[in-house]
């Protein structure tokens, strides 16, 4: 229901509600709307623990929307910003989706799977990090 996201000044003056308020409107599909919220959020978010999941939901708004080059520099920063392996990997993998050339997904992929393994040197084999790898050599094997 439209209730669920119709508070769009709270999303506006407040960072929390805009993570809420943009998942809603992500939910119910309308893109467009989740972009402005997130968009909204993240002018007070800057700096909080928040702007990751607000830098996330942009991005995965943008794709969502076709602007693929806006979306693949959102996800840039947030493989920047995020302070986990699995994190880093998630979003470079992201930037792999989207990238316009076979040799710039391949770059990225790769640079996906070893960013996935951390301070290691083997492939993660277990968990969400060992299905992004696994999911990431398919993908290396059909380019």
């Amino acid at each position: 229901s439209s209730d669920v996201c119709s508070s769009d000044l709270d999303a506006k003056d407040d960072p929390v509600a805009g993570v809420l308020v943009g998942a809603a409107k992500a939910e119910l599909g309308d893109v467009a709307a989740q972009l402005a919220a997130v968009d909204a959020a993240l002018a007070k978010a800057q700096g909080t623990t928040l702007e990751l999941s607000l830098r996330t939901q942009r991005a995965q708004a943008l794709a969502a929307t076709g602007k693929t080059a806006e979306a693949s520099a959102e996800w840039a920063k947030v493989q920047a910003m995020d302070p986990t392996p699995y994190g880093k990997a998630l979003a470079q993998a992201r930037q792999g989706d989207l990238a316009g050339d076979a040799a710039q997904r391949k770059t990225l992929y790769e640079g996906a799977i070893k960013s996935a393994r951390g301070t290691g040197d083997k492939d993660p084999n277990r968990g969400a990090a060992g299905w992004l790898v696994a999911d990431l050599r398919q993908k290396l094997a059909r380019l």
